[in-house]
């Protein structure tokens, strides 16, 4: 903690080496640890696993919307099935119209956040009956975006 501090406050010096990057050398040791990192990645995705059915089982691997607009809210005709925006973000493009037929993992909507981009996917195999969005606009994890019937 004294090293993070002294670095903010400039009084910490940094020591600087000159060296070579060799990446024969580099590969070689990762080959003689080829071992260890296959048992630590799997660790890894073992406590993933975990770690992901714990939010399953406390209600927490689902999106909610929690700045929802009064004109935000939208009525999906019965029988269509939401497509809900997966975070924070504006829309950056719509692919989609009213009325394409489409199958289960097409892109919809193109949504833009921190400079990437991320497809919004039809959740079935339908038709478009409601795009409830515009190019620009600013949206929120869970919002209504589209539906497919």
């Amino acid at each position: 903690m004294k090293i993070r501090e002294d670095f903010l406050r400039d009084r910490f010096n940094v020591e600087v080496e000159e060296t070579v990057f060799d990446y024969g050398e580099y590969e070689k040791y990762l080959a003689s640890i080829e071992e260890e990192t296959k048992v630590a990645k799997a660790h890894q995705v073992e406590s993933f696993n975990i770690e992901k059915q714990m939010w399953k089982d406390k209600g927490l691997d689902h999106y909610e919307v929690h700045h929802q607009l009064e004109s935000d809210v939208v009525q999906v005709p019965d029988g269509a099935t939401e497509v809900l925006s997966t975070m924070p973000g504006s829309v950056w493009k719509i692919l989609a119209k009213v009325g394409d037929k489409v199958k289960k993992g097409d892109v919809l909507i193109v949504e833009e956040s921190m400079k990437m981009e991320t497809a919004q996917l039809s959740p079935c195999d339908g038709e478009v009956c409601g795009i409830y969005v515009k190019p620009g606009q600013e949206v929120f994890s869970g919002q209504v975006l589209a539906a497919v019937k």
